[in-house]
């Protein structure tokens, strides 16, 4: 056996808008306010700009605080009119558009030799 090339995510979804949500628009101090057109074209991805986390909730309402390890890509998304929000914490990209579709030209690839380890982690609690 060789080295095995890869990326990794995490898939979950959360309900959306949350109880208590106003009117969404695009970032604001540091903030995206989430709003259905937001996605009407596509998910929003942020190539190695998850950082540690992120918060997802309403100002006096429901709030998620999500923490992220070894997983630098983000991605945020959901299908026009559903009830949810994907948050998609990654490490790895798709194919740049006319690129090899080969896994190894793929932004972010990682090798891992036979026998050794990677850890990623995502964590999801009340804030």
């Amino acid at each position: 056996m060789g080295p095995l090339p890869f990326g990794f995510g995490f898939h979950p979804a959360f309900v959306c808008p949350l109880p208590g949500a106003t009117t969404a628009s695009p970032f604001r101090s540091g903030r995206l306010e989430l709003s259905p057109g937001l996605f009407a074209k596509a998910a929003l991805v942020f190539p190695a700009a998850a950082g540690p986390g992120l918060r997802y909730g309403v100002p006096g309402g429901p709030r998620l605080r999500f923490a992220f390890e070894g997983l630098p890509d983000l991605a945020l998304w959901t299908k026009p009119g559903a009830p949810f929000l994907c948050v998609q914490p990654w490490q790895g990209m798709a194919a740049h558009e006319g690129a090899s579709p080969g896994i190894t030209a793929r932004p972010g690839t990682l090798t891992l030799a036979p026998s050794e380890t990677r850890r990623f982690a995502m964590g999801v609690t009340p804030d």
